[in-house]
């Protein structure tokens, strides 16, 4: 029923096409194109956000995928060698998420051609996910359909994301005094010394199963021979248990407060939800359609914990039960990223399982 030969044309037509993280209007017109001449009409959002509806029987399905790429991934030269899609070693290959995008094109292409009963499909294509999560501006009051299945989580097909994490990253500002470090350190205070003893009285990076934190960003300081004023750090926390990642956000505020205040200093510390996790019951009837979906496709299925964000967070902030999937490439954000055509293939066979 898939037709594999298209479906690859298809994969190597868009990863040709540059999209990266805010300069997606090109691929966005090339869909647009695709989904017009089997007379479908889609509607593009002020920043490139796609909706386009199809009509079927029943209860209705949201399909999502993203449109852009991480960098390098300019001038993309997509190579097939024992079955393999790679890009020339120079870029990314864009798998993530046009393989998403691929498979979902074949699967309305072979609706349009055949007599097959289907759900309706209510299709959200997104922009900007790598970067700044572009769906948070997409209006949600279009979409009709309670439940949904994304294609972006990183892993072979048969992984299934029923556990998400809440993200929230953290803005500090460390604010001392500046003073001659050498002539007269003494009237100086030094943000950055109570930066650093506040770092080292936390745990950072692997908390518990289910958290993690990070400090990614330091910057301060105005010369060598200067006590540092200011020092600004930035970073995220994330865990699956919402109490936990606010219990650690609330303990990095208030032990950089305390260093401050000893040394006679102050912080601002600023807040800003990335996105909400999710949690699904194993036994719910989504997840049960999504375990019976993969076994028509001959795949087990393995049930995982996402640390990372996806427009599945945002879909289930919503309202919108959306489960993410593996799409089976491999090596994602590194210009060793690839997948395989029998992967790319399964893919696309998983999509129409998951609407008929």
């Amino acid at each position: 029923m898939i037709n594999q030969k298209r479906l690859i044309q298809t994969f190597i037509d868009l990863v040709k096409i540059d999209s990266p993280s805010g300069e997606e209007q090109a691929i966005v017109k090339n869909v647009c194109q695709k989904l017009e001449a089997i007379g479908l009409r889609s509607e593009v959002d002020s920043i490139g956000n796609t909706y386009t509806f199809i009509k079927g029987m029943g209860e209705g399905v949201v399909l999502n995928a993203h449109f852009d790429t991480v960098e390098p991934g300019r001038n993309v030269r997509p190579q097939i060698k024992d079955g393999i899609i790679r890009s020339d070693g120079k870029t990314v290959l864009g798998a993530d998420n046009k393989a998403a995008l691929a498979a979902i094109l074949e699967v309305i292409q072979v609706l349009s051609e055949s007599t097959m009963q289907h759900y309706p499909i209510e299709l959200v294509l997104s922009v900007k996910e790598e970067t700044e999560s572009g769906i948070k501006q997409f209006d949600f009051s279009h979409l009709k359909s309670k439940k949904g299945f994304c294609f972006d989580s990183s892993g072979p097909i048969g992984n299934l994301v029923t556990q998400a994490s809440h993200i929230t990253e953290f803005h500090l500002e460390v604010t001392g005094k500046a003073a001659h470090a050498g002539i007269e350190p003494e009237k100086g205070i030094n943000a950055l010394t109570a930066a650093a003893k506040a770092m080292a009285q936390l745990s950072w990076g692997r908390i518990d199963k289910e958290s993690t934190a990070n400090v990614g960003l330091i910057k301060g300081g105005e010369a060598v021979n200067t006590v540092p004023r200011k020092v600004e750090l930035a970073g995220d926390v994330r865990s699956i248990s919402l109490q936990t990642k606010n219990a650690l956000l609330g303990k990095i505020e208030k032990t950089f407060k305390k260093e401050a205040e000893i040394l006679g200093g102050e912080i601002n510390f600023g807040k800003l939800p990335y996105c909400e996790g999710y949690v699904f019951d194993q036994e719910s009837d989504l997840v049960r359609q999504a375990v019976e979906a993969l076994g028509k496709i001959g795949k087990k299925v393995k049930f995982i914990q996402s640390n990372g964000g996806a427009d599945a967070n945002l879909f289930n902030a919503r309202g919108i039960a959306m489960l993410n999937f593996g799409y089976g490439a491999r090596n994602i954000h590194t210009v060793a990223e690839e997948i395989s055509v029998e992967n790319l293939s399964l893919l696309a066979r998983l999509v129409l399982e998951l609407i008929i």
